[in-house]
This record gives C-alpha cells, sequence and structure tokens, in this order.
C-alpha cells in the first residue's frame, strides 16, 4: 500500500473509523444485553464483537502499513511509534484499565466478573 491516492487513504481511513464504531457497538450490546445471551436467530452479542473485532484488527493492520510506508504524509516518528512502542503501549493501557477499576461507578454488570489476563 505504498502509492495511495489522497482518496484512497481517506476511503482507507473511513472504512477503519466505521469498523471501529460498529465493535463499539456490539461491544455495548455486550454490555447491556450480557455477551452470551441471543435474541431469535441471530448470533449472541459476544459472536458479533469477536467477528467486529477480527475485522478492526484487519484495518489496524492496513493502516499501520500505510503509516509504516508514507512516512511524508504521517510524520517519521510514526514507524518508531508503531514498531517500537506498541508493547509499553499495551502494557501501559493493561495498568491504566486496573487503576480505573478502582473509580468505576457501577461495579455490576451483566458479563462474567473474572479477571481478564494478560499474556
Amino acid at each position: 500500500m505504498n502509492n495511495l491516492s489522497n482518496f484512497d487513504l481517506c476511503l482507507l481511513l473511513q472504512c477503519f473509523q466505521e469498523e471501529c464504531s460498529e465493535a463499539i457497538k456490539e461491544a455495548s450490546k455486550c454490555v447491556r444485553f450480557g455477551a452470551k445471551n441471543k435474541w431469535k436467530k441471530y448470533k449472541t452479542p459476544g459472536e458479533r464483537l469477536a467477528k467486529e473485532i477480527c475485522d478492526v484488527e484487519a484495518y489496524i493492520t492496513m493502516v499501520k502499513d500505510v503509516m509504516r510506508s508514507n512516512p511524508k504524509i504521517f510524520g517519521k516518528k510514526t514507524r518508531k511509534i508503531i514498531n517500537e512502542e506498541r508493547a509499553d503501549r499495551i502494557d501501559a493501557k493493561y495498568l491504566k484499565f486496573e487503576s480505573m477499576k478502582t473509580y468505576t461507578i457501577n461495579s455490576k454488570s451483566p458479563l462474567s466478573s473474572k479477571k481478564l489476563k494478560h499474556k
């Protein structure tokens, strides 16, 4: 994806935004209705969320490839951030998540209360 036109880049970013919003919607349904609750013939919210996460991951890969190969558009530091800071940022998000749980008002949820596992 080296030679993307401006139109192609905008389309890629818009598709990425759309997939992110679909994942957000399905995550909301997991909280609202429970991840395993089935309604009529439709898949469970958890199953739909899993599908949307896969779609988001696909677009993340595509956008990262474009960012790495187009430093004139995204700046030279983006390649370093993507290649070298990813693991640190993931660890930082896990720590932030753990600290946010202390301040959460509603601890009751239809989701399981099992602890998350970090690889």
